[in-house]
């Protein structure tokens, strides 16, 4: 079996890299199907010292693992058991944890046994009446919705109507046939008449364009309603339990 000792294999590698330091290199496969490896040290001689001479593949994969190589594999390596010993302390501590919690828990439940069917008969009560009070909520939001978005709906079909008139009144202006001092008063008279229905138009867009936004508005305090009664239907339930398991008092009320 071969030696997998990792102070061993950082020995040889140490070894090597100080005949070999800088990288190797497989060269160029022969007729016959060899190949040396060779390392190029740096220096202005750039003298090369060889290594093997061996087939193609040994080669290549000779130089492949040289010392630098195995070295940062060793190192992963290493880092590795760490974590792994790391991990290992943790998860002792959580099953010495959840152990101890669970003698707790049990030891609670059977101090609490007697008064646990008074205490779901009571939790039950309370569930009931929460999902009431929920749907009475839930039909209010909805109701409340529903005439924002009827509100912004009448708004969008009166801006369509004031573009039409808007519309309908430059087509008019267009099709005047009178004189020219006529034609020029009543193009004022149109120029501010369609100025108007212009700022009529703007005015009524806005008018939309805030529906939209309570709207939007209605539909957030609605969502926002609905996750902070779910939050505090769950923080009830946990309390109740708590108490029920003995982990906490009722507070007595004066």
């Amino acid at each position: 079996m071969p030696d997998t000792d990792p102070k061993a294999l950082r020995a040889l590698c140490r070894d090597a890299a100080e005949q070999a330091p800088a990288r190797w290199v497989a060269g160029a496969e022969r007729d016959d199907g060899t190949a040396q490896v060779y390392s190029p040290n740096d220096g202005p001689m750039r003298r090369v010292v060889p290594l093997a001479e061996t087939s193609g593949p040994l080669a290549r994969y000779i130089a492949a693992v040289s010392p630098d190589v195995v070295m940062a594999i060793l190192d992963r390596l290493d880092a590795a058991e760490q974590n792994m010993r790391v991990e290992r302390q943790r998860r002792e501590a959580c099953e010495q944890q959840c152990e101890s919690l669970s003698m707790s828990l049990q030891d609670a439940t059977a101090s609490a046994a007697p008064d646990v069917a008074g205490y779901l008969a009571h939790l039950r009560k309370l569930r009931q009446l929460h999902t009431n009070l929920f749907v009475a909520e839930m039909n209010f939001l909805r109701i409340a919705v529903e005439a924002g978005v009827a509100r912004a709906e009448t708004a969008e079909r009166e801006l369509d109507e004031q573009k039409r008139r808007a519309e309908g009144f430059k087509e008019s202006c267009v099709t005047l046939t009178c004189d020219r001092a006529v034609i020029l008063r009543d193009q004022e008279t149109a120029e501010r008449e369609r100025d108007a229905a212009e700022d009529a138009a703007t005015a009524q867009r806005d008018r939309a364009k805030a529906a939209e936004r309570e709207r939007d508005e209605i539909r957030n305090a609605a969502r926002a309603l609905i996750d902070a009664m779910h939050t505090a239907r769950e923080a009830h339930y946990v309390n109740e339990l708590a108490i029920l398991l003995g982990m906490r008092e009722r507070p007595v009320v004066k």
